[in-house]
C-alpha cells in the first residue's frame, strides 16, 4: 500500500483512503447513490503518453482490490439516510392533454366546503319555470335593445330581416285587450300545457308573455323581438330564416300555437263523427261545439273561434247533409277590379256553390256521385273576429295580387244579416287593428294600424317606426287582415285595472 501511495503521489493522483479493519469497519457509512444524469458525448481526447496509461492501469487495479475487500467484509447495517429536501411541486402544474399536443392548465382541486349541497330527498322539486328563469330574463332584456321614450307611446318592433310580416301581426294581436290582460296579469301560467304534443311545450306562450308585457308598458320607442322569433322558427321552419312570409300564415301559426300551449284539456278524448243530418240547426250546432270543446278549450277558442254551417243538397234525391265546423279566420273573396265594400264581400262568401263535373258530391243516399248545391254560412260569431281579404289568387300557372280597395267601417259593423245562428243580435263590431301589404306577390312590405284602448287613437306601425294616424287613412287598398271586436275595450280595460 505504501508503495502504491508513493507511486500515486509521484504521478499527481490523490492518495487512497486506508481500508477500515475490525470494529472501525462497522462505523463506515455507505455512500448514497446520486441521481443518474444522462451522459453527454465527450469530445475525442488526444492520445495519451505511456506514463499516463500505466498510472491509470495501476489505479484500476487498486480499485478492483478495494471492491473485492468490500465484498468479503461482513454485512454492515445501513445508517440513517440524510434528510434530503426535495423541491416542492407548483400548486397548478402543467399537464399535457391526451387528445391534443398543446399544454393546458389543470384545474385546482376544490375543497369539500365548496361542493354543492346534496338536496334533501324529502323536499319537493322546484317547479319548472321554462323560459321564465331569471338568467334567461336578463339575456332577453339585453336582446330587446330597448330604446326608452320620455313619454308613453306605442312601441315599435325592429325588423330582423324581412320580419315585417311578423311585426304587423304582433302589433294587432297585442292590441287585443282581453288576451293581453290575460298575459300581463300572469293568469296564463296556471293554464300552461307543456305535455301537449301539438303545442310548443309552453315556450311560445312564455315568450309571447314577455314580449307583450314589454310592448304594453308603453315606455320604449322600439324593441327587438329576437327571442320570440327564435322560438317561432324553432317550431316552424318557415319562420326561422329571413325569407318573406305571408302574415296571415304567421297569424294562424301564432294563434294555433298559443291555443295548444294553453289548452285546458290535458288528455284529449277520442271523438267520432256526429250524425246530425236529422237534427235542427240549433241542436246540431250545440252538439258540434260541445264536441269541439272536449278537445279544444283555451282562451284562444273563447276569443277568436266561431262556427261555420255547411249544407250540401243532392240535386237528384234532395238528400241534405249539414256540417258544423270551427273557424279562426273569416276569409272573404275580393273582386279583381274596381271598388267594393266589406258587406258585398260577405254576401259573395254566402253565395251558393254548384258542385258538378269533377267536383260532384258523393251522395250518401244515392250511393254515387251526384250534382249538388253547397251553402256556406256563419253560424256562431266570436267576440274577436279576424277577417282575411283574399288578395292573392292562384289559378294554374297564373298568380297575382288583387289591389281592389275594399271599404269597411271602423265602428258599428253590423253582422246580423250574415250570422244565421242564435247570435244574430250581435251587430256592433269595432275595428282595432289592420295588417297592410304593399307591393306585389313576389315581394312587398307589411305594416299595421292599431287603435289604443286607453286613448282610442290610431297609430301606424312600420316595424320600429311608429307615428299617429287618422281614422280616415286606416281604410286603404293595402288592407289584408281586419281585426274586429264586439267588446268595448276601453271599458274592459278600465274594469280590470
Amino acid at each position: 500500500q505504501q508503495q502504491q501511495q508513493q507511486q500515486r503521489a509521484a504521478h499527481g493522483t490523490p492518495p487512497m483512503a486506508p481500508k477500515p479493519t475490525g470494529s472501525a469497519a462497522t462505523q463506515v457509512q455507505q455512500p448514497t447513490s446520486s441521481p443518474r444524469v444522462p451522459s453527454t458525448p465527450k469530445p475525442q481526447q488526444q492520445s495519451q503518453s505511456p506514463t499516463t496509461q500505466a498510472t491509470k492501469t495501476q489505479a484500476k487495479a487498486a480499485t478492483t482490490t478495494s471492491s473485492a475487500a468490500s465484498a468479503t467484509a461482513p454485512s454492515v447495517p445501513s445508517a440513517a439516510k440524510p434528510n434530503v429536501q426535495r423541491p416542492t411541486q407548483p400548486s397548478n402544474p402543467l399537464r399535457r392533454q391526451l387528445s391534443a399536443p398543446q399544454l393546458v392548465k389543470s384545474q385546482p382541486q376544490r375543497s369539500r366546503t365548496n361542493q354543492p349541497a346534496i338536496p334533501s330527498r324529502s323536499s319537493k322539486p322546484l317547479p319548472n319555470t321554462g323560459r321564465l328563469t331569471p338568467a334567461l330574463a336578463q339575456m332577453r332584456t339585453i336582446s330587446f335593445q330597448a330604446m326608452f321614450s320620455s313619454t308613453k307611446t306605442v312601441t315599435g318592433l325592429r325588423n330582423l330581416g324581412n320580419s315585417c310580416y311578423m311585426n304587423s301581426v304582433l302589433q294587432c294581436i297585442a292590441h287585443t285587450v282581453p288576451l293581453t290582460t290575460y298575459f300581463v296579469q300572469g293568469r296564463f301560467r296556471s293554464e300552461l300545457n307543456r305535455t301537449n304534443a301539438l303545442g310548443c311545450k309552453g315556450e311560445l306562450a312564455e315568450e309571447y308573455s314577455q314580449l307583450v308585457n314589454t310592448l304594453m308598458s308603453r315606455q320604449y320607442r322600439h324593441i327587438t323581438p329576437r327571442f320570440f322569433k327564435d322560438i317561432a322558427g324553432k317550431y316552424c321552419e318557415d319562420f326561422a330564416g329571413t325569407q318573406q312570409q305571408d302574415c296571415q300564415e304567421f297569424a294562424n301559426f301564432l294563434l294555433d300555437g298559443l291555443h295548444e300551449d294553453l289548452n285546458r284539456i290535458q288528455t284529449k278524448p277520442i271523438t267520432g263523427a256526429l250524425d246530425i243530418d236529422h237534427m235542427s240547426d240549433a241542436e246540431g250546432a250545440r252538439l258540434s261545439w260541445e264536441q269541439h270543446k272536449l278537445r279544444n278549450d283555451s282562451i284562444i277558442v273563447d276569443l277568436f273561434q266561431g262556427q261555420f254551417r255547411s249544407t250540401t243538397t243532392c240535386r237528384t234525391c234532395g238528400y241534405k247533409s249539414t256540417n258544423f265546423s270551427p273557424f279562426t279566420f273569416l276569409s272573404l273573396p275580393v273582386p279583381p277590379n274596381g271598388r267594393t265594400t266589406l258587406d258585398a264581400c260577405l254576401e259573395q262568401f254566402s253565395q251558393r256553390e254548384l258542385m258538378t263535373g269533377d267536383n260532384k258530391w258523393n251522395c250518401p243516399h244515392c250511393k254515387c256521385k251526384r250534382d249538388a248545391v253547397k251553402d256556406m254560412a256563419i253560424y256562431r260569431l266570436p267576440p274577436c273576429l279576424i277577417i282575411q281579404l283574399k288578395r292573392f289568387y292562384f289559378q294554374g300557372p297564373f298568380r297575382d295580387k288583387i289591389n281592389t280597395k275594399v271599404t269597411y267601417p271602423t265602428t258599428k259593423l253590423d253582422m246580423s244579416r250574415h250570422a244565421k245562428g242564435t247570435q244574430r243580435s250581435i251587430n256592433n263590431y269595432s275595428l282595432y287593428g289592420v295588417a297592410n301589404h304593399y307591393g306585389t306577390l313576389t315581394g312587398g312590405h307589411y305594416t299595421a294600424y292599431c287603435r289604443a284602448a286607453e286613448t282610442g287613437r290610431w297609430s301606424y306601425c312600420d316595424d320600429s317606426t311608429v307615428r299617429e294616424a287618422s281614422a280616415s287613412e286606416v281604410v286603404s287598398p293595402a288592407a289584408y287582415l281586419l281585426f274586429y271586436t264586439s267588446f268595448d275595450f276601453s271599458r274592459l280595460l278600465s274594469s280590470r285595472l
